[in-house]
């Protein structure tokens, strides 16, 4: 288990990512007018279940194709969930936590969002996920992504 952290900063329109174990983040600037929700539609699911039927990583529940896990992904200042029925939702509010260490992380970054920095405010929360949660540890990945093109 785990704990992911993702959490908008509209002051710099970028998304902070924070997790427990180390994580790949790109490097390249997302053009303005850059769609997350549609490129994961798009290629990222389709790409997913190809390779989790090769790695028999998917169950079949209900004839539908199930995935034992959620994904978090940030690109410019977008924020989506994948979750394990591969559907897309992007983010509306400004964080989102996933893993077991999710609930715990959620109470903090909303505990803080008035009073602490964005980097602070994602440390934090993986820090308590820690506190709390057998299964979240140290050390702590915090990367940040490229603001939109203009």
């Amino acid at each position: 288990m785990t704990c992911i952290v993702g959490l908008k900063d509209s002051e710099t329109r970028t998304v902070l990512m924070g997790a427990d174990s180390r994580s790949t983040f790109g490097s390249d600037g997302p053009a303005k007018d850059f769609n997350l929700e549609q490129v994961l539609l798009d290629t990222l699911v389709p790409a997913l279940k190809e390779l989790a039927r090769k790695r028999e990583y998917l169950r079949e529940k209900d004839k539908m194709p199930d995935l034992d896990g959620t994904v978090l992904i940030a690109f410019g200042d977008q924020l989506c969930i994948v979750s394990s029925d591969f559907h897309v939702t992007p983010v509306s509010g400004e964080f989102w936590a996933i893993g077991s260490g999710q609930l715990l992380a959620l109470g903090s970054l909303a505990s803080t969002e008035k009073f602490l920095l964005p980097k602070v405010r994602v440390r934090m929360a993986l820090k308590v996920a820690a506190t709390f949660d057998a299964f979240v540890a140290p050390p702590f990945v915090i990367r940040e992504t490229d603001p939109l093109l203009t």
